[in-house]
């Protein structure tokens, strides 16, 4: 892993860059994956191919980036159980959260209940695979699923 900010290389788990002191993926110098430079407008690595930390937001769309320290995957996943949609706020996916909150409850109280299991074990997947990519230091898009 590199530094974004100076492109210094760096452990997975190092929160701060030792060569210029900043967190590893809030610069936008250089590729997380390989260290090559990269322009402030990319979204992508050319060179490797990774989405880079943090990287460009022409689009509009909110990039979430991964906490220090980082949020407990099966934590998330276990809170969109209890409470539909709290676990994607707690991983950052605020708005996400609060549509799949409303959208839920609308959802299983329109289906009787029915629709209950399902949405709970699709809210329980999605959380908990969000959580693990933000947990392995990947940054995620405000709407992402999966």
């Amino acid at each position: 892993m590199f530094c974004r900010n100076c492109g210094n290389e760096i452990r997975e788990n190092q929160e701060i860059c030792l060569k210029c002191g900043v967190k590893p993926l809030s610069g936008g110098k250089y590729c997380q994956n390989c260290g090559v430079d990269v322009l402030p407008q990319q979204e992508i690595c050319v060179k490797c191919g990774v989405r880079l930390a943090g990287g460009a937001n022409i689009s509009g769309r909110k990039m979430i980036n991964p906490s220090t320290p980082p949020k407990n995957p099966i934590a998330a996943g276990i809170l969109s159980v209890l409470i539909l949609g709290v676990g994607h706020m707690y991983l950052g996916q605020v708005l996400k959260g609060v549509v799949l909150l409303i959208g839920g409850v609308i959802l299983i109280i329109s289906t009787g209940f029915l629709a209950a299991p399902v949405v709970w074990i699709v809210y329980f997947v999605d959380t908990y695979m969000i959580g693990e990519k933000l947990h392995s230091g990947k940054s995620v898009w405000e709407w992402e699923f999966f």
